[in-house]
């Protein structure tokens, strides 16, 4: 009896260990051969993002290799950790149960589903991310990508986008107070959502990407937010700014907005509409635009003034064009 108490509790213990599910990995391909956790993601699902190097990755469910440890393995021996979508295998031992890396890269992202399904890929940037919905501007009936406002790409991290302005609840639009986060001028493919219809996008902290159930972000005042979003990590933070243009978002919308020379195309990207010249050093005006992301063609190498003008943005830049 005593012994037959003691195999009850053994199993009893390893059932309330799988119950409380935690996802590690550990490996050759680890930096430092360090045990790292992955992130509980909201919809119950586990996140890795991050730097992998060439070598055998494995994903384990204790922070420690040990007696009760689970390998969650690939199919087929070797599995690139970069895939679509492949089924993990529970085992017991390490054999056949590592995943491939198969060249060093800063920007790994893997997901566990909650059915234990492994999808990773190398992320790529996103070159634009607009801001959509029937709050960002009045008499659009339905949603309008004209109505959209563009984020502004960071200098220092090319993942995170800022946008700083008003919001509004529009009665004449559908979804006055909703919107929603896509990754180019138009609906598809790349957009991201929150994981529950109508959250706050003041308490909001991570995205999902392409919902199916188009769920969107909302306002809960009018008025003046800054929104920032990281597509790699995949996380969002909204904040309210009050009624009335903060004394500082001319200063905010200058610095977040981007000018950029490649070869002779120069690129502005602003968070508000702006009027941009380009101005020659004897003061000549060689090109106008108007937009939020505006190209201007410069006639010739050598040094220009980039100026823009909008309702509170107001610069020039020095651009160099090769």
């Amino acid at each position: 009896m005593k012994r037959f108490y003691i195999l009850s509790l053994t199993a009893f213990l390893c059932v309330l260990c799988a119950s409380a599910q935690s996802y590690y990995i550990t490996g050759s391909a680890v930096p430092g051969g360090k045990t790292i956790p992955l992130e509980k993601w909201d919809d119950g699902s586990y996140k890795f993002h991050g730097t992998l190097l060439p070598g055998d990755l494995y994903i384990i469910n204790t922070p420690e290799i040990g007696a009760i440890t689970q390998y969650y393995a690939p199919q087929q021996v070797n599995s690139n950790i970069v895939c679509n979508g492949i089924q993990a295998l529970l085992k017991r031992s390490a054999d056949d149960a590592a995943w491939a890396v198969l060249f060093e890269a800063d920007n790994y992202r893997f997901t566990i589903s909650p059915s234990r399904l492994v999808t990773g890929e190398v992320f790529t940037w996103w070159y634009e991310a607009w801001i959509v919905g029937g709050c960002t501007e009045d008499g659009q009936g339905g949603w309008k990508l004209s109505a959209g406002k563009q984020m502004v790409q960071s200098e220092d991290d090319p993942y995170e986008w800022t946008w700083v302005g008003e919001l509004k609840a529009y009665s004449s639009n559908e979804e006055p107070r909703r919107f929603k986060i896509i990754g180019q001028y138009d609906w598809g493919p790349k957009h991201l959502h929150p994981y529950k219809q109508d959250a706050s996008i003041l308490t909001a902290e991570k995205v999902i990407y392409n919902n199916s159930n188009d769920y969107k972000w909302t306002i809960e005042e009018d008025g003046y937010y800054r929104i920032k979003c990281n597509v790699f990590l995949e996380t969002i933070s909204g904040e309210y700014l009050g009624v009335n243009p903060p004394s500082d978002i001319g200063e905010e919308l200058e610095t977040a907005t981007s000018v950029r020379a490649f070869g002779r195309t120069i690129c502005v990207q602003s968070c508000e509409p702006v009027t941009v010249q380009l101005v020659s050093l004897s003061g000549q005006v060689v090109a106008t635009a108007q937009g939020t992301d505006v190209k201007l063609q410069a006639p010739a190498s050598g040094l220009y003034m980039v100026r823009a003008d909008g309702h509170f943005t107001h610069f020039s830049r020095k651009v160099a064009v090769k």
